[in-house]
């Protein structure tokens, strides 16, 4: 009986274990399952980190409304992230099975499940490695077989493509295996071209493609040793995962199963990193940012958009419609305007706009920035500084071992001329701090600056600061240095930011100099900042004045008070222009009259400027700087202080220079009595440099002031005096010009220019001579087309000559040719006649005396003859009789018509065209007007000789249109282009109206072949040839550009920049020293150019510094 009772008991102990074994099995089966789809869904998710949406797609939806992939989560921030490629085009990831239990054993416990791996993201194949490089495949029927027409044994000898971005098979290689995990690859520098393998008979360490470092990092993420195992896990299936073995400790490294390892992914560029710092490097790198800003992953048909215009309100050039755009007709890569060509172009501008600000708006919303950019986001963008970063924080102990401005001599350099520095950092932190990552904020200077950690990377920006622990027990203290490398002077900055996890984050500041030092003072010890000019309601003028005028030592020239009472000066509101005011045929004359006026009130704007109180000291001798000079009897010097300098690269200070001979001085403010006084700027005694001016003050003055010499500290107010002649001079050649065919040439003129043959050039250039032969039997054998003829081309092409050798045919030619000579410079005048004009009439008289010709040079009657060429003043200069040193005098009638050929500048023809004697004057004399240079002279100068002009005077000007316009102060006449000159307009007009009469000069006989296509590309639009042959320096190029670093100071007005001033100095020493004498000779002058008068004296300084 108990027996039975035990085997009841045992009977009801096994069916309560059946029953809890079948809830266990159920259980298994469920928990199974819910892995199984738990692990499918982190499968799809990897996929799609890997594979997400594109911005353009999402682009493509704003635009059309549809797109093959709707944005995906990702896990960093919660934000979309973009890709490239479509959802259709992806491969499927299989669902894996959840493993079921055969039996209801406890000793078959379920295998733990595998995570999947996401495919790769590009496209792999394998080939023959017999066959290739011919692209032979695995046979589809055979798979132990090629599938070559030989039909081989496949073998083991296989070889991998990838397709790369440019739809394009390379050949790749699978990940070294002596590369370790967490080393994320860099590029090779030799790229395809590397040979290392063929020589060295093993694989390079480096990748030679992006694609193949994407594969190498997703063989290392995913511990996918071989590129068979990448392509079974891109085929869906499954690969052979062995354990992998590391460098660093020899032992094997188990993996817990495919993509448990982490992956930092750039979408946009596809690229996938091991480390988030990796990741963090990449985003701050010139690539990725460059890919963010651009818009070529979409094709377009036209020229890229102006990239100064950020608005994106783009114009229809309206220049090119009528063909007179300077770059009309030009291919894209040669077409720099900044106006659309075409309606075409202008509407595909708006579209690449409005592309870029939605991607731009795209890449805001999605984490494509490095914690370094949103930092300095943060940073810029808020008020409260000290809340996004500090200098400071609790807890936290910076120590640098070196300063934190260092300043490297110039001469310290390397002997490659490059400079290194480093900065030693100890950072030690509290219990409850650790250091997350330290970076480098600004991109400025990025390239000279880089992190001693990780090691082994190139050039870091960015390091966690796990990698710079030095107490590996409690993470308390961090250690490292910023490295700073450079071949370029000037002045660096960077910023080094420690995140410790929490706002703010610490930052310290880092400078470095590389420069010799100049004290500004040594530039100029008089300079001190500019200050407020006197509040003056009105200027000095004889309406508002009396003015006592300077005594002169002659009598003025009736022409001048003829001028000045003509044409007084302008009031203030007197120039009223309509909104839509545009000079025409039928305005020319008040036009100019208006410009002329507007123009002489800017100038008296700016002038106030030196306007002031201030003190005058009085002598009867200067003495300063080796100079001695005493006063005239009846005169006195003095010396007016100025709180404003009157030179330096102002305005002001040009208008000062070029328009100003006196000064007005009133002793009493409450008086109206104002004196004029000469301001000294000859030779020796021109001191406006400093902060004073000498002055020269009449008798007047001097006794109804009681003026004794060596008084000092005399009280006054002071004024400048415009200087009036020139705008009275260009109003008087405004209203005698009468040839309107000058001014508007007629349109579709017959062409002028002949074909020449080669006996036809005579040392001339075809273009040359083609122009010359019109000169020259125009009105003869060859038709008179109206309108000037313009002589164009760059400095070096021979214009000047051209004119100059035409001259001397005309002389040749006729007794009868009449000759007008004007340049816009005195230098270029006498340089005209020296060289050419009379050598010529020298030889001619030797050779053929019965047959003279006569030269006349006019020139101002205030010039120094002194100062003029002995050859010009001894043969073709006219003087007063009857004085006791010799004085210019002005031509008379008599002097012009016995001239053949009259040379002056464009101010002094106002001496011929102001000829009236018996009531005849000598218009239409000339038969030939040559101006030359004319681009530098305003339309009002050019005018004054153009008034001696009649219908069949033939009118030639030269110059180049491209080179700096005339100087114009007015905006409101810039606005109207008065400051576009004569030579320019009718340039624009003949391509506008095709008056035929532009002859474009293309040989260049003075620079080199490298600096001319320079120039023709990038400003003529024209092709040019160099017919220089000048020796090549073994050292330079012709044409270098020099990248420094500096800073500029504001000194006044003028500037100063003495990183860039050193490095001019140096150059010009290197070149000193390799001046190769054989072939330049010995060595002659080297000229330095530059913008600003202080920055010429900085480069002089340091010029004697070395």
């Amino acid at each position: 009986m108990s027996i039975t009772t035990e085997e009841s008991d045992l009977r009801s102990i096994l069916s309560d274990i059946q029953t809890r074994l079948a809830s266990l099995e159920t259980k298994v089966e469920e928990n199974t399952k819910e892995l199984g789809r738990r692990k499918t869904e982190e499968a799809g998710a990897g996929f799609q980190r890997a594979n997400g949406p594109r911005i353009e797609d999402d682009m493509e939806v704003k635009e059309s409304g549809s797109a093959a992939q709707p944005p995906v989560q990702t896990e960093r921030e919660g934000a979309q992230m973009p890709t490239e490629g479509h959802a259709a085009e992806r491969p499927q990831i299989p669902r894996p099975q959840s493993p079921r239990p055969q039996s209801p054993s406890l000793s078959a416990p379920s295998p733990p499940a595998q995570k999947q791996i996401p495919p790769f993201m590009h496209d792999l194949r394998i080939l023959c490695g017999v066959c290739y490089p011919k692209i032979t495949e695995r046979s589809a029927e055979r798979p132990s077989q090629c599938g070559s027409s030989s039909q081989h044994p496949w073998g083991t000898k296989a070889v991998y493509e990838i397709l790369t971005g440019f739809k394009k098979w390379v050949r790749v290689f699978p990940r070294h295996a002596k590369l370790r995990l967490e080393i994320h690859p860099s590029l090779c520098r030799q790229g395809r071209n590397c040979d290392f393998r063929g020589k060295m008979n093993r694989p390079c360490m480096f990748p030679h493609y992006q694609e193949e470092e994407n594969l190498w990092v997703y063989q290392a993420i995913h511990r996918l040793p071989r590129i068979e195992d990448v392509m079974e896990v891109k085929e869906g299936g499954s690969a052979a995962q062995p354990p992998v073995q590391t460098e660093r400790d020899g032992a094997r490294m188990p993996t817990e199963g495919r993509g448990a390892a982490s992956q930092f992914l750039c979408h946009y560029c596809k690229m996938v990193f091991v480390e988030e710092w990796h990741l963090e490097q990449h985003l701050k790198s010139p690539r990725h940012i460059a890919r963010l800003n651009s818009d070529q992953e979409k094709q377009w048909q036209h020229r890229d958009p102006p990239s100064q215009i950020t608005n994106g309100i783009y114009q229809l050039c309206q220049y090119n419609e009528s063909g007179i755009c300077k770059y009309s007709g030009k291919q894209n890569d040669d077409n720099l305007c900044d106006n659309a060509h075409s309606r075409e172009e202008l509407t595909e501008w708006s579209k690449r706009h409005k592309y870029r600000m939605m991607k731009m708006e795209k890449v805001r919303e999605q984490p494509l920035s490095s914690f370094l950019d949103e930092l300095l986001q943060a940073y810029s963008s808020t008020n409260s500084k000290q809340e996004v970063m500090t200098k400071e924080l609790p807890g936290v102990d910076v120590v640098c071992a070196n300063l934190l401005e260092i300043t490297i001599p110039y001469e310290e350099r390397s002997e490659e001329g490059s400079c290194s520095k480093s900065w030693e950092f100890r950072v030690t932190v509290s219990e409850q701090k650790k250091l997350k990552r330290v970076g480098l904020l600004y991109n400025e200077h990025r390239q000279h600056f880089y992190l001693s950690h990780p090691s082994g990377e190139e050039r870091p920006q960015i390091c966690p600061g796990s990698r710079l622990v030095i107490d590996a027990e409690n993470c308390s203290s961090y250690s490292f240095q910023v490295l700073f490398t450079s071949d370029v002077l000037g002045r660096f900055h960077q910023w080094v930011v420690f995140d410790f996890g929490t706002t703010p984050v610490l930052y310290v500041p880092l400078t470095i100099s590389i420069d010799i030092d100049i004290d500004i003072e040594q530039v100029d010890p008089h300079l001190m900042p500019a200050a407020p000019s006197m509040d003056l309601k009105e200027t000095w003028t004889a309406n508002n004045s009396q003015i006592v005028e300077y005594p002169s030592e002659r009598l003025e020239d009736p022409l001048y008070q003829y001028l000045k009472e003509q044409y007084p000066p302008p009031l203030k509101d007197q120039v009223k222009l309509v909104e839509d005011h545009r000079m025409s045929q039928h305005n020319v004359k008040d036009h100019f009259h208006s410009m002329l006026f507007l123009e002489e009130l800017a100038c008296k704007e700016r002038l106030k400027r030196f306007s002031c109180r201030t003190k005058l000291e009085i002598f009867d001798a200067i003495s300063e700087e080796g100079t001695y000079q005493r006063a005239p009897d009846g005169y006195l010097f003095g010396k007016i202080l100025l709180i404003d300098l009157p030179l330096d690269d102002s305005e002001a200070s040009q208008i000062f220079v070029s328009r100003v001979s006196f000064a007005l001085l009133k002793f009493d403010e409450s008086l109206d009595v104002v004196y004029q006084a000469k301001i000294l700027t000859s030779k020796y005694l021109d001191f406006r440099a400093r902060d004073s001016i000498y002055i020269l003050l009449g008798s007047r003055c001097i006794q109804e002031q009681g003026l004794d010499p060596n008084k000092k500290n005399v009280k006054i107010l002071v004024q400048f005096q415009l200087e009036r002649t020139s705008f009275c001079e260009m109003h008087y050649g405004v209203d005698n010009v009468t040839e309107m065919n000058l001014i508007y040439p007629p349109a579709n003129n017959h062409p002028r220019f002949p074909k020449v043959t080669l006996a036809e050039c005579d040392e001339m250039n075809p273009r040359q001579a083609s122009a010359s032969q019109y000169i020259l039997h125009a009105h003869k054998r060859l038709p008179f087309v109206p309108g000037p003829t313009l002589i164009i081309g760059p400095f070096g092409t021979g214009k000047s000559e051209t004119i100059a050798k035409t001259m001397i045919y005309l002389l040749r030619q006729s007794p009868n040719n009449k000759i007008l000579v004007c340049t816009h410079s005195n230098s270029a005048a006498d340089w005209l006649v020296v060289y050419f004009l009379h050598p010529f009439l020298l030889e001619r008289q030797r050779t053929d005396p019965s047959r003279k010709r006569k030269l006349l040079r006019v020139y101002a009657t205030m010039k120094n003859p002194n100062q003029i060429n002995p050859d010009i003043r001894n043969n073709y200069a006219i003087f007063e009789e009857g004085t006791d040193r010799k004085v210019f005098r002005k031509p008379n009638s008599k002097d012009i018509l016995e001239s053949h050929i009259v040379v002056t500048t464009l101010a002094n023809s106002i001496h011929l065209v102001a000829l009236n004697e018996r009531g005849r004057t000598i218009k239409g004399f000339f038969e030939h007007i040559f101006i030359d240079n004319a681009a530098r002279a305003l339309e009002t100068e050019v005018l004054i000789p153009l008034s001696l002009a009649v219908r069949e005077t033939l009118v030639v000007m030269t110059g180049d249109h491209i080179q700096l316009r005339p100087k114009v102060y007015s905006e409101v006449a810039r606005k109207h282009q008065f400051h576009v000159s004569m030579l320019e307009r009718l340039f624009l007009w003949d391509k506008m109206w095709h008056s035929n009469n532009v002859q474009f000069l293309t040989y260049n006989y003075r620079m080199v072949d490298e600096i001319l296509r320079f120039i023709a590309k990038y400003h003529y639009q024209n092709k040019l040839v160099s017919k220089s042959n000048h020796f090549r320096h073994p050292n330079y190029h012709p044409m270098s550009f020099l990248t420094v670093k500096g800073e500029d100071h504001l000194i006044g007005t003028s500037y100063i920049n003495t990183a860039e001033a050193n490095a001019v100095v140096e150059k010009v020493r290197e070149l000193v020293e390799s001046w190769p004498r054989k072939e330049w000779g010995e060595q002659s002058s080297i000229a330095v150019l530059t913008s600003y008068r202080l920055q010429a004296r900085s480069s002089r300084l340091s010029s004697s510094a070395r």
